[in-house]
């Protein structure tokens, strides 16, 4: 993931479908306490043929989707 999106969801994001957008690459960032939000997020953005990519951030997924 992007430095600036880590950067962004260490400001913004502290707990489970929080949203946050990156000021820097304005990719949108999701937040996710646990794992089954988390896959059915990546299914669908899978399906969707969406650019993204995916970090852990301390008890978190994080997924930052290109705009």
């Amino acid at each position: 993931m992007k430095t600036c999106c880590l950067e962004e969801a260490a400001r913004s994001l502290k707990r489970h479908r929080d949203v946050a957008t990156c000021d820097s690459c304005g990719a949108l960032l999701l937040a996710y306490g646990n794992e089954r939000d988390f896959e059915a997020t990546l299914a669908e953005l899978r399906s969707r043929r969406a650019r993204f990519e995916t970090s852990d951030w301390g008890n978190l997924r994080i997924v930052a989707k290109a705009r």
